[in-house]
């Protein structure tokens, strides 16, 4: 009796753990490589980042914010302007020289963050990673860098800091077919300031109120 309810017992650990597998590596196939660190960094530019509706759902209280960053490299941004509950940003690596409304070229503002390494399996949920956004390691231009930074391994520069951090951005080939001229989907608002001459930075400002 005691050797069954071992047996059960030893099978149902099994099946939890290889269901635990299946579920993390459906959206995280380098799970194992992601649970090898304890913290790792990560560039928010969208509705999780620090004060947005869903920072704290997706990352929350475990987070080091490290301030602004900007991506080394350009992108193009497009919002979905599905009012204050539904707008989301998507970035993209490609550059759109045809379409209309023109989307601008441009370097993308975010917020350095340092999560636990455990917070990419709900990233990677929310950003149906390897579907419809995928995630991965980019470089990044951070301001105004600190001492805390060294621990991470961003090297401070003439008052700059380069770093590079895990980042979601959309797949094309899924995002074309739902870009539709600027009904529901636009280009992001640019900025610039002494820092970089022309940015993106998702904010209020890129979805209508009603």
């Amino acid at each position: 009796m005691l050797e069954r309810m071992r047996d059960l017992f030893v099978k149902k650990l099994r099946t939890d753990w290889i269901d635990g597998e299946r579920k993390a590596s459906e959206h995280t196939p380098d799970w194992w490589n992601i649970s090898q660190y304890r913290r790792q960094l990560y560039f928010a530019y969208g509705n999780d980042m620090p004060e947005r509706r869903e920072y704290e759902s997706l990352i929350g209280p475990a987070a080091t914010r490290y301030g602004q960053a900007y991506t080394a490299s350009p992108v193009t941004v497009f919002s979905y302007d599905g009012g204050i509950e539904e707008a989301f940003p998507i970035a993209m690596e490609g550059q759109f020289k045809y379409n209309s409304p023109y989307a601008p070229y441009a370097t993308l503002k975010g917020e350095l963050l340092s999560v636990p390494s455990e917070t990419f399996f709900k990233l990677d949920q929310y950003y149906a990673n390897g579907k419809v956004f995928k995630r991965k390691s980019i470089s990044l231009v951070v301001p105004l860098i600190d001492q805390r930074f060294s621990e991470h391994g961003v090297r401070p520069t003439e008052g700059i800091g380069l770093a590079s951090a895990w980042m979601y951005v959309g797949i094309e080939d899924y995002w074309h077919s739902h870009l539709d001229g600027g009904y529901n989907f636009r280009p992001a608002k640019t900025f610039d300031n002494l820092f970089v001459r022309e940015f993106y930075f998702y904010g209020s400002y890129d979805f209508s109120p009603d």
